[in-house]
């Protein structure tokens, strides 16, 4: 029997707002259908008589992103830890440390924790105390050792893990649809509001650093390993119906910010990376509105450029090509998203043959994880409704010290504040 011809993937986009009653026109006491958040009406009268049309497409999983983030920013850190990276590697992951001086004042006259690296060795994404050893021979301990490696494996360029977080969104969500099915579409929600757009936001985040003497890591030849760029960054930005705005960064943490959540909870099908401290967390920074009313002082987002990648017509063509090989040296994602990766990244910062080929090989593994928990198996109707935030102190940050001016102990305590409040928040 020959198998019935499946429908072409296409995006199906969600309401940018609520301007009219979908039966009358009307533009007063607008309303969402509350079983699918996707008709909108003025009255009970209008969505009864149209409730023979609609009842057929009255079919939404709406997945809440405050439950769903903490698997977005394990999605990035699985990339991160299990993904052979070579040329995107961090110096220091490719050289023995000889020596280490937390308190080391440079030519400039900073003060800094400096780290001095010597002869070339691979330590590699797959580690051993041995190997941890061999590569830093005078930290004091094996925890110390541990947790560098952990912070110099989360330095990345995040513009290709972010374009790569949305492109799978943008395949796995919005791809569904009650027409023709007998599944219901999925969407993503923030509380009672869909979500109507999403995208990528480049520009400058300013935070305070938690270290007393920031790192400094000096090669071989004397010139020093340039710090993540907190002028020239990237973040993931959420737009709801009623145009309240969410921010996504999992890229701090290689900026001493220490903030992290708690995984616990959250059973998923991909091995993601521990962290010190906690095991079950991950690092990221997410935003709403119970966190803006408490996070005023830090970080502080200033985007230049806000890309969409829901509402990008390009996109929304290239996204049916996205096939699923099995992971190598030969997966492809379409050329349009190559060309928007760059458009992304700005001009002067496209990716070599190497970090196209990385960037690839991450745009399949977070769909497949996405794709796995929100529309294969439904786990996220296990999650936790509102995951806790943390504040992470590892070994590392201990030896470099936390930072005692006003500045920071007032930016540390905001954040103890408000992570306090949102645990009570969840156990309540």
């Amino acid at each position: 029997m020959s198998q019935r011809p499946r429908p072409p993937i296409q995006v199906y986009l969600p309401l940018t707002s609520l301007d009219e009653c979908r039966v009358c026109n009307g533009k007063d006491n607008l309303r969402l259908c509350s079983g699918c958040a996707e008709s909108v009406y003025c009255s009970r009268e209008c969505q009864t008589n149209d409730w023979k049309e609609h009842k057929p497409t009255c079919k939404t999983h709406r997945i809440d992103i405050v439950s769903l983030y903490p698997v977005l920013a394990s999605l990035q850190d699985h990339c991160r830890f299990h993904v052979d990276r070579k040329e995107t590697l961090h110096p220091a992951l490719k050289h023995k440390i000889v020596r280490e001086d937390g308190n080391a004042t440079l030519a400039d006259g900073t003060i800094r924790h400096l780290i001095t690296l010597g002869a070339p060795f691979a330590i590699g994404h797959i580690i051993s105390n041995e190997r941890l050893q061999e590569w830093h021979p005078t930290a004091r301990s094996d925890s110390e050792r541990l947790d560098l490696w952990h912070m110099l494996m989360r330095h990345s360029d995040p513009a290709p893990l972010v374009v790569a977080t949305c492109i799978a969104l943008l395949r796995s969500i919005y791809t569904t649809n009650t027409t023709g099915s007998a599944h219901p579409r999925t969407r993503l929600r923030y509380r009672s509001s869909p979500i109507s757009d999403f995208g990528i936001c480049a520009g400058s985040v300013e935070l305070i650093s938690m270290a007393s003497f920031p790192l400094a890591i000096q090669l071989p030849n004397g010139n020093f390993v340039p710090r993540p760029s907190s002028k020239n960054h990237h973040w993931i930005y959420f737009t709801t119906v009623h145009k309240e705005e969410l921010i996504l960064d999992c890229n701090l943490f290689c900026m001493e910010y220490p903030h992290v959540v708690s995984m616990k909870g959250y059973d998923l099908p991909w091995k993601h990376p521990t962290t010190p401290g906690d095991e079950k967390a991950v690092p990221v920074h997410f935003v709403d509105r119970s966190r803006k009313r408490y996070l005023n002082t830090l970080p502080v987002y200033k985007p230049r450029r806000t890309i969409s990648v829901l509402r990008d017509t390009t996109l929304q063509l290239a996204i049916s090509q996205i096939i699923q090989p099995p992971l190598g040296p030969n997966v492809l994602v379409p050329q349009a998203i190559l060309v928007f990766m760059d458009k992304v990244a700005g001009k002067g910062r496209r990716l070599t043959q190497e970090g196209r080929d990385l960037f690839q090989e991450w745009v399949l593994r977070i769909f497949r994880g996405l794709d796995e928990v929100t529309i294969q198996s439904n786990a996220w109707k296990r999650f936790p409704e509102d995951p806790n935030g943390l504040v992470l102190l590892t070994t590392y940050q201990d030896m470099i010290g936390v930072d005692s001016s006003p500045e920071a102990i007032e930016a540390f305590a905001s954040l103890c504040a408000v992570n306090s409040l949102m645990i009570k928040s969840s156990d309540s």
